[in-house]
């Protein structure tokens, strides 16, 4: 299982794939995973070599397929995959913003592989209409007892933000909308955490510039308990994202009964059903946040609704389920006629 942003460092966000790797090896699939290497340049080479030093071990080659750099090192690894079966995971939200800048290339990837396979339907949908390759939805895999889920029905203005600081998912507009907010609700309280991938700073001089530290707090990364703790104390949770398609953040929060407000962009609307396990909203629109932030607020039904909703949207993606159908994608991937398709 190659993927380029294993985690295995302090401050990365563990990969789906090492929630697959351990779940496939109980199943009895021999796995290897690669590259957990620092640095991008050792990474590339980490999962190049491996790809060709399991040349003759490897029957199926899984490769899990981002956007920007990362996707010249998979295609790479596909290149390589010799005679062996290869299926590719859609992962990157922004997987049609490049297929649209650079069709050829993106078509000539994909079509190397004998299935691919999307987290949702937003991608599948998308794939489905690029190349002529076999293309299954499987959910990423999240056991929602891990997450104790607490029904939000008379929420607290405790709203917490839980994605990178990168501009694809909008930090600002967070922000944006809390200063809006706190006129009409003056204990709001925003907690943003996240890796920082160069807007942390700018985030943190946008809310003293504002004089929202009262109101926002700024912080890094966070582990596991550390995030099951803020799961438990915040009553919202709020994707701000401009490009997404199943994001893991979204579906904890929604394991745990947080209320979800959410822009519409990429797969969101095909995880969350607005009014019923969420509410969407246009991208790059602070109002339009603010709004719905207060609608779950002064709406216990609305409230009780969503906290229901997004838990019913968590148990989809049980790893019981999401290990069946991929072994069943797998059993049929090493056969020359394959799996029938989806």
């Amino acid at each position: 299982m190659v993927a380029p942003l294993l985690g295995g460092q302090p401050g990365q966000v563990p990969d789906v794939f090492e929630r697959l790797g351990p779940l496939f090896a109980a199943e009895g699939h021999p796995v290897r995973m690669t590259s957990s290497r620092s640095g991008r340049l050792r990474r590339a080479a980490d999962m190049i070599v491996t790809a060709l030093r399991t040349r003759r071990s490897t029957d199926i080659v899984v490769v899990h397929l981002y956007t920007g750099r990362s996707f010249l090192v998979e295609a790479a690894v596909v290149a390589l995959t010799g005679r062996r079966r290869a299926i590719g995971v859609l992962a990157g939200g922004g997987l049609p913003d490049l297929e649209a800048r650079h069709p050829k290339a993106v078509r000539r990837v994909l079509g190397r592989f004998d299935h691919l396979v999307a987290p949702s339907e937003h991608l599948a949908r998308w794939a489905r209409g690029v190349v002529d390759v076999p293309v299954h939805t499987i959910p990423n895999p999240l056991d929602p007892d891990d997450y104790p889920f607490r029904p939000r029905e008379q929420p607290q203005p405790r709203i917490l933000w839980m994605r990178a600081y990168h501009p694809i998912y909008a930090p600002e507009v967070a922000v944006d909308a809390v200063d809006r907010l706190r006129g009409e609700v003056p204990d709001v309280r925003l907690t943003m955490v996240g890796a920082d991938k160069g807007l942390q700073a700018e985030v943190a001089a946008q809310v003293r510039d504002r004089g929202l530290d009262a109101h926002v707090d700024v912080r890094g990364f966070v582990g596991p308990d550390e995030k099951r703790r803020l799961l438990e104390d915040h009553d919202l949770f709020l994707n701000t994202a401009r490009v997404d398609n199943r994001p893991v953040s979204v579906v904890e929060a929604g394991a745990a009964g947080l209320c979800i407000v959410s822009t519409d962009v990429g797969g969101m609307p095909d995880l969350l059903q607005d009014g019923v396990s969420g509410r969407l909203v246009p991208p790059d629109d602070p109002g339009a946040v603010a709004q719905a932030i207060e609608e779950v607020l002064g709406d216990p039904g609305l409230a009780r609704r969503l906290s229901a909703g997004g838990r019913a949207v968590a148990e989809a993606g049980r790893p019981a389920a999401v290990v069946e159908a991929w072994s069943e994608l797998l059993r049929g991937a090493r056969t020359p006629d394959g799996p029938p398709s989806p």
